[in-house]
């Protein structure tokens, strides 16, 4: 009897004293696409920004591109519909 009380303190104690483990999900909604525009060098980087009224199809983005030879990021918006991607600068308004 006194092993087994023994038994279950020693294990209440440890697991009393044993560090909480929590596993998050991490998820990376970001995409970084290399290319060009007039023959020159440009990076962009678009990022998932949510659901558009709960259509599971259309999905807002945002994110910027730069001409690489600058590195001056513009900032884009847009819509991405699974087979549709359209972007937008709206300038100093963004």
């Amino acid at each position: 009897m006194k092993k087994t009380l023994s038994l279950l303190f020693s294990l209440s104690i440890t697991f009393l004293l044993c560090p909480k483990i929590e596993l998050k999900k991490v998820i990376d909604c970001s995409q970084i696409f290399k290319g060009k525009i007039a023959g020159n060098p440009v990076t962009m980087q678009l990022i998932y920004d949510g659901i558009i009224d709960y259509h599971q199809y259309q999905h807002f983005v945002k994110g910027w591109y730069y001409y690489d030879k600058y590195k001056k990021k513009i900032p884009l918006t847009g819509v991405y519909d699974l087979a549709n991607l359209h972007l937008y600068n709206f300038g100093s308004q963004h």
